[in-house]
């Protein structure tokens, strides 16, 4: 039996960051790992995207500098979510943008 995502309806469940917060990061890579158990087809530029708050332009411009990782790698916009994927951030890049 094949499951019937598209009837599915899930919510994301993060703290929420301000951009004042994110300038004052005393970090050098701001990391977190996606606790994904369910295969949703979600982008994992999407979910950047909300839970930092940043525009289409604003991570098209972190993407372009590499500024993000996802395994050692950097991030392809069509990269889909998998569970346990563990995402960086470079900050100096990420307050640049801001």
């Amino acid at each position: 039996m094949e499951a019937d995502l598209a009837t599915v309806t899930y919510a994301l469940q993060y703290d929420q960051i301000s951009s004042d917060e994110l300038l004052s990061l005393n970090k050098r890579i701001l990391t977190f790992e996606v606790d994904y158990p369910f295969d949703f087809h979600l982008r994992l530029s999407s979910l950047i995207r909300t839970c930092l708050n940043l525009s289409s332009r604003q991570l098209d411009q972190l993407i372009m500098q590499e500024a993000i990782t996802v395994a050692g790698k950097h991030l392809q916009k069509k990269h889909k979510l998998k569970d346990k994927d563990r995402i960086e951030i470079d900050c100096k890049k990420l307050k640049s943008i801001l």
